[in-house]
């Protein structure tokens, strides 16, 4: 089962689009599922799936924690509602990439960022049980997926898929910059970056990969 994590605030028909991409392009669509959280502040959230979580404003960090707290799925997603999943059977790629002791995080080919800066990985499990947390708790909105892909990069478990699932961001002059990508103001992103690039943050980052590596390659007894 793979569960496809994705907080989204004023996007129903985009959230619809993503979901509906990744259900007509998997191989297995029984072992998809999907968790969305909506702020109960959102003036469009009668217009989504019933089955989102309506909860009150949330940052994006803390969202995709309370989704992940709410999931059984042994391999979930750090999605986005601007998302398009393109390459056919990617689930079932995904599924015989992952390691036996689901102890990863997996990126692909968004039509975006660089292949190890990519963004909404898929994480197995196991990874955010030896980390400690879906996303790091000081982080608001950026950098929580950076921040597991440079855990995951340090401990050597990170995977690249050969798959497409294009991010129709206007940063990469797809879309159009909409209220939810405004309201992400400077401030944030500037708060979120300090800590990122930190020298706290760079330490806890090495702390949680020495913990994933101590798992994958235990210390030998003297």
């Amino acid at each position: 089962m793979i569960s496809v994590l994705c907080p989204s605030r004023g996007r129903p028909k985009e959230l619809r689009r993503m979901m509906e991409s990744a259900l007509d392009t998997s191989y297995n669509p029984n072992c998809v599922d999907f968790l969305v959280y909506v702020d109960d502040n959102d003036k469009t959230r009668d217009k989504y799936p019933d089955a989102s979580i309506i909860g009150p404003p949330l940052p994006l960090g803390p969202a995709y924690q309370y989704l992940y707290n709410h999931s059984l799925a042994p391999i979930v997603m750090m999605a986005a509602d601007d998302l398009i999943f393109r390459t056919k059977d990617w689930d079932r790629e995904l599924i015989n990439l992952a390691p036996e002791h689901n102890c990863f995080v997996c990126s692909f080919d968004d039509l975006g960022r660089p292949r190890k800066e990519n963004g909404h990985p898929f994480i197995g499990r196991k990874f955010v049980e030896l980390v400690g947390y879906f996303t790091y708790p000081r982080l608001k909105h950026s950098c929580v997926d950076n921040w597991v892909v440079d855990i995951a990069n340090k401990a050597g478990c990170f995977l690249y898929a050969d798959f497409i699932i294009e991010h129709v961001h206007p940063k990469y002059q797809k879309g159009e910059w909409d209220n939810t990508y405004l309201e992400n103001t400077k401030d944030i992103k500037t708060m979120d970056g300090a800590v990122y690039l930190g020298a706290e943050g760079r330490k806890e980052i090495e702390k949680a990969a020495q913990r994933v590596r101590d798992y994958l390659e235990p210390p030998q007894a003297d």
